[in-house]
């Protein structure tokens, strides 16, 4: 039971740990996609303008 318990209780720290780590970097990944896309957004907003 104790080796089950552990189980659970690993595989409990590696879920809360990936979803933290997913969250950085989605965050971190926004942050720096809407950084490149404020210079690009001109050149591309001005060649759809007709």
């Amino acid at each position: 039971m104790a080796k089950l318990h552990s189980l659970r209780f690993s595989t409990a720290l590696h879920a809360i740990a990936f979803t933290v780590l997913f969250h950085l970097l989605s965050g971190y990944l926004q942050a720096d996609s809407l950084q490149l896309s404020q210079p690009l957004a001109r050149p591309q907003s001005a060649e759809w303008i007709p």
